[in-house]
């Protein structure tokens, strides 16, 4: 998937079931909660700055986004 330099948002993301079930295993269900709508208009950029900011480690991010370009 081309997450075209991490701008994509995660709303984008969220309209392929795959992308959905990666992201379940990151933060389950955070695409379900009722305050998604804030989270699905932020980029990829935005999340991966939420996710540092909140202890991800670099690792673990780098990961993530490998996974999801893969799609």
């Amino acid at each position: 998937m081309d997450l075209r330099n991490g701008t994509i948002t995660i709303g984008e993301l969220a309209k392929n079931p795959r992308a959905i079930e990666l992201l379940n295993q990151y933060s389950p269900n955070l695409i379900h909660h009722p305050m998604a709508f804030v989270v699905k208009g932020w980029t990829v950029n935005q999340a991966i700055a939420f996710a540092r900011k909140h202890g991800a480690t670099e690792k673990q991010i780098q990961t993530a986004i490998r996974q999801v370009e893969a799609l």
